[in-house]
């Protein structure tokens, strides 16, 4: 009877070696800002993660805002608009002051930021940003006191608007809009992520795939998709740290020739210096002096953490290590 060949599953591989990695096309007029951030691959770009979510499913217009049945509304509000004027002015108590008016096809409302003076450089008239910030009344009117602002290239794209959308670490030639708008094309466009882990231990563990992961903490739809995520991802980077450490150990293990010290004997140095304590050694400190031991009668170096709380018998291990070196004819320092 004919063996069942099983064809390999085809996809991105996220931790491909450099020369497997999937080059990036990316706009020239930007090349020195993804430069700086390290991204010239598909790989490296998926792994640039955002800083923080902004949830814009609450957006509205002017209108709505200023002209709703009920007042203003009450908390931080979020409009998509572009600045008409701004301007700066210096208050009686020597505070500089930028004012200016935003508006979108519904109207316009005014904004208002203290000792700011950056804003005036970062919004010209004409800049289309997301505005967030809490409205209040002024001389009667209607505004918008120092509110939050990420201007913005792209428009109202579907990466922009009615979702949770993601704030990246930029650049000054790198907009996090532009990074958002590069990864949403990428991720429509890069296929199946491959996943490491088979479906039974990830659902054991209760963790979504690493392509759902991926996809999630960049464009999540809820922010509890954004804590699954988050969750994946850090758990890959431990293992992949623990994986790492692992085979370290193990090539340590066949290529290094080590010390093999005898085993202690009931007059060795060792054993003198356990039945000489005015106290008796804990079920965990016994098991790890054994496992100890037993490491340092091996042909290759010992590759040990000794872990525990203050106070819970580190040194006494420690101690005992050291003098079953030096009852093997070696040095010990401690």
């Amino acid at each position: 009877m004919a063996e069942t060949v099983v064809a390999l599953e085809r996809g991105l591989e996220l931790f491909a070696p450099g020369a497997c990695q999937t080059p990036l096309k990316l706009p020239r007029a930007s090349a020195a800002g993804w430069d700086k951030l390290g991204i010239n691959t598909v790989q490296s770009l998926l792994q640039h993660y955002p800083r923080y979510h902004v949830d814009r499913t609450q957006l509205k217009t002017i209108a709505e805002l200023v002209r709703g049945p009920h007042g203003l509304p009450h908390g931080e509000v979020q409009v998509h608009a572009r600045v008409l004027k701004l301007a700066r002015l210096n208050t009686r108590k020597g505070k500089r002051m930028i004012t200016g008016r935003i508006g979108d096809e519904t109207g316009s409302l005014a904004v208002t930021w203290f000792n700011q003076d950056w804003v005036a450089r970062a919004l010209k008239p004409g800049t289309e940003a997301f505005f967030y910030g809490r409205l209040g009344l002024f001389g009667g009117r209607p505004q918008l006191t120092a509110p939050r602002f990420e201007v913005v290239r792209t428009g109202k794209e579907p990466f922009n608007v009615g979702r949770i959308v993601p704030v990246y670490p930029a650049t000054a030639e790198l907009s996090t809009d532009q990074l958002r708008k590069v990864m949403w094309t990428t991720l429509e466009s890069v296929g199946p992520i491959l996943d490491p882990l088979p479906t039974e231990l990830r659902r054991r563990l209760g963790l979504m795939s690493r392509g759902a992961a991926l996809r999630a903490i960049h464009f999540p739809e809820d922010k509890e998709q954004v804590v699954a995520a988050r969750r994946r991802i850090v758990f890959d980077e431990v293992f992949t740290l623990q994986l790492g450490l692992v085979y370290r150990k193990q090539k340590l293990e066949r290529t290094v020739r080590g010390i093999p010290h005898p085993s202690p004997t009931a007059e060795s140095l060792a054993s003198a210096f356990i039945g000489a304590l005015p106290f008796e050694l804990t079920g965990a400190q016994r098991r790890a002096c054994e496992e100890v031991e037993g490491d340092m009668g091996r042909r290759f170096p010992m590759h040990r953490l000794i872990e525990g709380e203050v106070g819970s018998g580190k040194t006494v291990v420690a101690l005992y290590a050291c003098l079953l070196a030096i009852a093997g004819g070696h040095q010990a320092a401690f």
